[in-house]
């Protein structure tokens, strides 16, 4: 039985689903929380290691205030 074929995504691509530029890309790749891999002289990232940054972000937390100036945890 051969393995199932992934899909890569150009570096292009990647940037273009997460909203980031390509140097910041570079950056996430150097700093080892990205990993890519190299088809000839293409630098290519598999949807699987795409999907495992996206799940590794951070939630965001609003410091925002809720409407009539009162916290909630009162």
């Amino acid at each position: 039985m051969s393995p199932i074929p992934s899909k890569h995504l150009s570096l292009k691509e990647f940037c273009e689903l997460n909203s980031c530029s390509l140097s910041h890309t570079y950056n996430l790749i150097a700093a080892g929380k990205l990993t890519a891999l190299k088809n000839g002289s293409k630098t290519v990232i598999t949807a699987e290691e795409a999907a495992r940054y996206q799940a590794a972000l951070p939630r965001m937390v609003s410091r925002m205030k809720p409407p009539g100036g009162k916290s909630r945890a009162a």
